[in-house]
């Protein structure tokens, strides 16, 4: 509905006198022209389109020349060639306007705005549909003024200018009415709930369009009624999520497009069954939609739905951790966008495809799809989204261990952000800002990048932004020692995670204040804390995890001498850890184990049990872009890796020990096992939406 329709086509004004044979032949023309056009033979339309204008030029009938322009221009138009169609219908205005035609000017002019419409140019289409609506109206057309208004609203709306699309469309609502035009008068309803929908004020919205609805019913136009109940399915898709209604206005309107051969109908309804389907986490039955959707779109050559279709399959891969699937989705749907020129839509493709590449640690790729994602934001001065894709290259860069440049790129991320007032760009710079000071240990830097991040996203109610602050807060007092002050935020975080059902970020926490208390030989705490972590770990499905709250497990039953329970739960971690390529937990569960064996004389095992840590420390160290500190493991990051993908699993640097140095060199009897995997603790760092 956002779209414009090609003007009717018309042979109108051709004189059909059969006064000589020039003008007979280009009469002819005329007709063979038409016939070719409603035919979608759009060569040889233009073929006899032109021979007929060159003869009605040559023997100076003026009249039937502009005619057969204003033709010209519609089969233009209906190929995208909207240069030569603008050429054309500008020639036809200039015929009208000479000859006082101000009927054929007026709608020629109508024309030529849906030209510069169709190309997103909608300052330049408000001057001639603006002058088509003058006309109209001072000629007594009013059938034609509420067509142009209801252009002219669709241009406005387009622009976001709300208060003047609601003016357009509400003069052609009145004189719609006031000529008993029942189909104008729907038509204006539904733009009128499409401005109401845009600024969500959706109780509006669905009144209108459930009005609109009816008068469509009653006077039989189906096409018109589909729309209107596609409308209504929007609407109760994002009102409070309801998703039965938005199903049967989608399937009603289904229906109503397959049984009339609607195909641009049905692949509109189809899409926007997707989205349902994916808003209830129901993504085979999203994928069946996308997918049909987007063949219908192929079959008929409408590029710019193939490619949002072909977006919102990324989406729905990138949300299922199919990355490779995802970025098929991502590179062909950026193709068609970049081919057609909407560099905006090419710059959210580009910005996805970024977080993919980021996924599978192609990081090369990764800062290449942001950057050139930002710099088309930039230069079309949509800063919301610039300031997305900044905070995607701080990411970036961040797990490279590329500290100035993360820090750059969060904080244009935070200027940008901050002059627009975009709370929640803001927030996940200072987020990011502060992992970037905590692990060049510039802690009362990194305490003032969280604490203003918890403060924006306290205040606009994003809990997951909000944990990921708080989190950071106490890994930065535990990294001090401070671990009484550490305690709050961490069970402030628990306590977050738990409400919003983010699992695996409440799991981490959980570790990490398991680390809090042992630290402090709270062991019975400590115990209950991680066993907690694990069996959300496990309910989940998050190897990672689990196995860090099973290396805690067996720290605190080593520190208490049960070693037996001490091996046991190593010895799990180390399995566990192993085949996903979580190099650190591996290490880690082989150091404890170095550690248990050591403390009970059993020295060949130690022995071998710390060779082993060393050997897989040593590949972390010099595993160049994976033994970062800034990877995010949450519910959007976490992966799962089978066993021949176990080398291209992240490895995230080791802190330095908080309580002695390595126990592969330096055995001692106290907590010489524990290595800080703070680092390890993530909360949600969101990507880019399309879609939007």
């Amino acid at each position: 509905m956002d779209g414009y329709q090609r003007p009717l086509k018309s042979a109108g004004g051709i004189r059909r006198d059969g006064i000589g044979h020039d003008l007979g032949q280009a009469n002819a023309f005329v007709g063979l022209g038409y016939v070719y056009q409603e035919q979608s033979k759009y060569t040889q339309a233009t073929d006899s389109y032109t021979r007929a204008q060159e003869i009605y030029a040559r023997i100076g009938d003026d009249m039937c020349q502009a005619s057969v322009l204003r033709s010209l221009g519609d089969v233009y138009q209906g190929q995208s060639r909207y240069t030569e169609a603008a050429e054309s219908y500008t020639r036809a205005q200039e015929i009208y306007a000479r000859s006082g035609n101000e009927d054929g000017q007026a709608s020629v002019l109508d024309a030529l705005g849906s030209v510069y419409g169709v190309q997103s140019k909608y300052t330049q289409a408000e001057e001639p549909l603006n002058r088509a609506q003058e006309i109209f109206a001072r000629i007594g057309d009013s059938k034609k003024q509420v067509r142009v208004l209801h252009s002219l609203g669709d241009i406005h709306r387009l622009q976001s200018k709300y208060t003047e699309a609601e003016a357009s469309y509400t003069r052609a609502k009145e004189i719609s009415n006031r000529i008993n035009d029942d189909e104008a008068h729907a038509t204006t309803l539904v733009g009128l709930a499409q401005v109401y929908f845009e600024q969500s004020k959706y109780t509006q919205a669905k009144e209108l369009y459930t009005q609109a609805q009816g008068i469509y019913a009653r006077i039989g136009n189906e096409v018109g009624q589909a729309d209107a109940l596609h409308g209504l399915g929007e609407v109760y898709r994002l009102e409070q999520n309801k998703n039965t209604q938005a199903k049967e206005s989608y399937n009603r309107a289904l229906e109503i497009y397959a049984r009339i051969g609607d195909d641009l109908g049905q692949a509109n309804t189809l899409y926007g069954l997707g989205e349902v389907y994916q808003d209830q986490s129901k993504y085979i039955l999203a994928k069946k939609s996308y997918t049909r959707a987007q063949e219908i779109y192929a079959r008929m050559g409408d590029d710019m739905g193939q490619a949002n279709t072909l977006h919102r399959l990324g989406n729905l891969y990138q949300e299922q951790a199919e990355h490779a699937e995802a970025e098929k989705s991502y590179t062909r749907a950026q193709q068609i966008y970049a081919r057609s020129g909407d560099e905006d839509s090419q710059a959210r493709v580009l910005n996805a495809l970024g977080d993919v590449y980021r996924e599978k640690f192609k990081y090369t790729q990764a800062e290449e799809s942001l950057n050139r994602a930002q710099e088309i934001f930039a230069r079309i001065g949509d800063d919301k989204d610039q300031a997305t894709a900044l905070n995607g290259l701080g990411d970036v860069y961040g797990e490279q261990s590329k500290y100035n440049e993360a820090e750059a790129s969060y904080t244009r991320a935070k200027e940008i952000s901050t002059r627009i007032d975009d709370d929640g760009a803001q927030t996940r710079a200072f987020n990011g800002l502060g992992d970037v000071y905590r692990v060049q240990s510039k802690y009362t830097e990194a305490e003032a990048s969280y604490t203003r991040a918890k403060e924006i996203s306290t205040r606009i109610d994003d809990d997951g932004a909000q944990a990921r602050a708080l989190n950071g807060l106490g890994d930065v007092y535990r990294l001090q020692s401070k671990y009484t002050e550490a305690e709050a935020p961490y069970t402030r975080a628990s306590e977050i995670s738990a409400r919003i059902d983010d699992e695996e970020s409440q799991a981490n926490t959980l570790n990490s204040l398991g680390d809090v208390y042992r630290l402090q030989s709270k062991y019975n705490e400590a115990e209950r804390l991680y066993a907690r972590a694990k069996e959300i770990s496990n309910l989940v499905g998050d190897g990672r995890v689990r196995a860090r709250a099973l290396n805690g497990l067996g720290d605190v039953y080593r520190l208490q001498s049960k070693y037996t329970e001490a091996e046991r739960s190593y010895t799990r971690a180390k399995k566990i850890s192993t085949p996903i390529g979580d190099k650190e937990g591996q290490a880690r569960a082989l150091n404890g184990l170095g550690d248990v064996y050591r403390l009970q004389s059993k020295f060949t095992e130690a022995e071998q049990s710390y060779a082993r840590a060393k050997e897989v420390y040593s590949r972390i160290g010099h595993d160049e872009g994976r033994a970062n500190p800034l990877r995010p493991v949450s519910r959007h990051w976490i992966r799962s890796y089978d066993a021949d993908e176990a080398d291209e699993a992240p490895r995230e640097l080791l802190d330095k020990r908080e309580d002695e140095g390595s126990p592969a060199d330096v055995p001692q009897d106290d907590d010489s096992s524990w290595v800080s995997t703070e680092e390890s603790i993530r909360s949600n760092t969101p990507s880019a939406n399309l879609s939007q």
